[in-house]
């Protein structure tokens, strides 16, 4: 029953053309900007690599905003059922409210994850046309891996916020807040770097922003190693606050494992948060 019901829900989101594109609007908007005017800023021809090096950086900011933004279009079904009354229905049927629950979370991960693949092909056929290389193959297995990261923590954030969104007009205001503030949140419009010490700060308790640290590591790993190969330590440093690379503290940077350990703490509080609010709900 929870498979048919995660393919059902599957299936409506697919079919409706438009929501699948404003989930991705933030991730256009981004690219377009890049495309258009980003690009030939952030880029300096005489350093050899460095325009690999920011495209690698705007794309693993792309891949890490469009796990959140789609898994929110996502999420819209679950507005749509409630808006529709159509959770009714499900309710007098012969299904736990358990087993609606799972194939909520099951079917927007899916989506979550095939859209964020889809925005990973899409990076790496732009990052070849502007002379790049072709992603290394276990790159491409880490990427992968934080791609179900970034999407299940998105879920779990998301899915909380949900439980109190009881219109259509609601879920469209919400859809429209996350997409216009999570570019900046994730360093992308503006690097973070470049912000105040107190924004750069609030930045680093959003869960998001360190999925957007991870991916940044994992896909500029190589190129900044190129365009850096006998540089000071001090300018390496410089360049990976500046872009987000990397999240210091008292001139430190935060060790790896903490941005897992955010991601993963954050994924259990909002699930057990949303168990309580669903247990109250019911009670009610």
């Amino acid at each position: 029953m929870i498979l048919t019901l995660a393919f059902r829900h599957l299936k409506i989101y697919f079919r409706d053309k438009l929501s699948v594109f404003f989930s991705l609007l933030s991730v256009i908007i981004i690219i377009g900007l890049y495309v258009l005017f980003l690009g030939e800023l952030v880029n300096d021809p005489s350093i050899d690599g460095y325009r690999t090096m920011m495209d690698n950086w705007i794309m693993s900011g792309v891949i890490a905003v469009g796990g959140f933004t789609v898994t929110l279009g996502a999420y819209g079904i679950l507005v749509d059922d409630k808006a529709k009354k159509i959770e009714r229905d499900f309710v007098v049927a012969p299904i736990k409210p358990r087993t609606r629950i799972i194939a909520y979370i099951i079917s927007t991960a899916v989506i979550g994850v095939i859209m964020s693949i889809f925005t990973l092909m899409f990076a790496q056929i732009y990052i070849l046309i502007y002379g790049g290389p072709f992603m290394k193959f276990f790159t491409l297995i880490k990427i992968f891996g934080l791609i179900v990261l970034n999407v299940v923590t998105a879920s779990s954030i998301i899915f909380f916020i949900i439980l109190f969104v009881k219109t259509s007009s609601s879920y469209s205001a919400l859809a429209t807040i996350v997409g216009t503030l999570i570019g900046f949140l994730m360093g992308i419009y503006v690097p973070i770097g470049q912000l105040p010490a107190i924004i750069q700060t609030i930045i680093m308790f959003f869960p998001f922003a360190h999925a957007g640290v991870l991916f940044r590591i994992v896909m500029m790993e190589d190129s900044l190693a190129y365009v850096f190969n006998g540089a000071p330590a001090e300018t390496l440093q410089e360049i990976q606050a500046l872009l987000g690379i990397r999240f210091y503290v008292n001139g430190q940077p935060l060790p790896i494992y903490t941005h897992f350990l955010v991601l993963g703490g954050t994924i259990a509080l909002f699930f057990l948060l949303s168990m309580i609010v669903l247990r109250f709900k019911k009670q009610k």
